[in-house]
């Protein structure tokens, strides 16, 4: 992972949070527990940096819900 998907991921995790009304840690914990960052976030990076934070946001979500954890 290089520091512009880094910082992305985030900016991500920080969108979501706030979305949510979680912490960033809580949000880190379950797309860590669904491997969502190194099996999404990193592969896809090149597309995902194009398209609006929201959109992203409920991508994250769907990963998320669709790999059995909760934000």
């Amino acid at each position: 992972m290089n520091s512009d998907e880094a910082s992305f991921i985030i900016y991500i995790i920080h969108k979501v949070a706030r979305r949510n009304g979680v912490t960033p840690s809580q949000v880190y914990s379950a797309l860590n527990k669904t491997e969502c960052i190194s099996k999404y976030l990193v592969p896809c990076y090149d597309v995902l940096h194009t398209m609006s934070a929201d959109t992203v946001a409920e991508d994250v979500l769907f990963w998320v819900k669709n790999h059995g954890e909760q934000i």
